[in-house]
């Protein structure tokens, strides 16, 4: 330990920085990463999995004992990039899988990145990627009275199959049916 100490003595030293001013400098970075700590830690405790309600079977995914047997939405790539692909996946808990409403209406990942298109978002069969959030409608989902996942241009998220995608909004298809579960 005293080795340890002397070696950071002598470097800051050596640097011309006092020991008493990188101490001071290190105790206010730490205080930062524990302040952005916090922040992340509390957005995490707000992400939930994105679950088709009612899959092909025809049956409904979240059982009695409250375990989800059905499809979620999943992101294919890291968190923190763009341009991944947004995949339905057999629902698990994993990161991959945690999305979050902010306070704009957009579905928001565990990565900070926002559910976008990979093409036009009004054209139906358009699927999805991550994208950086951005300002204005293009990223807003609007979740309706008969559970549907609806864009700004009328279309709904269908989680049918493997790829999801925006199309016309059917009350009576179950792949539009969109619940969010711890």
């Amino acid at each position: 330990m005293k080795k340890a100490i002397f070696l950071t003595a002598s470097l800051c030293l050596g640097l011309g920085v006092s020991p008493i001013h990188a101490s001071k400098f290190n105790l206010e970075g730490m205080k930062e990463l524990q302040e952005t700590g916090k922040s992340l830690a509390e957005q995490a405790e707000n992400l939930q999995r994105v679950v088709v309600l009612d899959d092909e079977r025809g049956e409904n995914v979240v059982k009695d004992n409250g375990v989800i047997d059905g499809k979620c939405i999943e992101v294919m790539g890291s968190l923190t990039k763009e341009n991944q692909k947004v995949v339905m996946r057999k629902c698990k808990d994993e990161m991959v899988q945690r999305w979050r409403f902010d306070d704009q209406q957009r579905m928001v990942n565990a990565g900070g990145m926002c559910l976008g298109y990979r093409g036009n978002p009004t054209q139906p069969g358009t699927g999805l990627k991550t994208e950086k959030c951005q300002q204005g409608e293009r990223q807003v989902w609007r979740r309706n009275d008969e559970g549907q996942l609806v864009n700004t241009a009328q279309l709904c998220l269908d989680g049918r199959g493997e790829d999801p995608a925006v199309r016309p909004c059917d009350a009576k298809q179950r792949s539009q049916k969109w619940g969010m579960f711890d």
